[in-house]
């Protein structure tokens, strides 16, 4: 079942902080920021997500998802920031044709009355007991590994993704 930005982006946050450790709790934290492009334009619902290198034991993980003119804040369990040292980073952005459509999953009762959001949920509650089908989509994305470090006194970064026209006018939303 595909998930959406938000889901993605705290299912990334679990598996970070699982695999690379919490890291110091007293370790001071710093600003990092930046802006996310696709093919040199901002693009807004770009995840960003920050995970310690191998050598930075004292670092944190920490995530955004950019906003309009494609700008993020990198936080960690509600710290703006991270420790200095090195990191890798993963940028990506995703489009899937089935999550902008979700109104064509909507379940209805016989009435016309909204049964959920959730179209599993919802045929099961109707009493379906058919397999709910959804339309072939083909998913957009585009994600780059990037390796970063962050200074002591905090740093912005700026990470450009490619995409081909096409792939760019789908992942717009154009």
């Amino acid at each position: 079942m595909a998930r959406s930005l938000p889901m993605t982006l705290a299912a990334a946050a679990a598996s970070l902080l699982w695999f690379s450790g919490c890291g110091s709790k007293s370790a001071s934290v710093v600003p990092v920021s930046g802006v996310v492009t696709l093919n040199g334009q901002p693009i807004e619902g770009a995840a960003v997500v920050f995970t310690p290198a191998a050598d930075n034991k004292e670092g944190t993980a920490g995530m955004d998802a950019t906003g309009p003119e494609g700008n993020f804040k990198i936080s960690h369990e509600g710290r703006a920031g991270l420790v200095p040292g090195k990191y890798l980073v993963l940028v990506s952005k995703e489009h899937n044709p089935a999550l902008a459509n979700a109104d064509q999953f909507k379940m209805v009762d016989s009435a016309g009355n909204p049964i959920g959001d959730d179209p599993e949920m919802a045929r099961l509650a109707a009493g379906d007991q058919t397999q709910a089908t959804a339309p072939a989509a083909k998913t957009t994305k585009v994600e780059e590994t990037f390796e970063r470090e962050v200074p002591p006194g905090g740093t912005t970064f700026d990470f450009d993704l490619k995409a081909t026209a096409e792939e760019a006018k789908i992942l717009r939303g154009k």
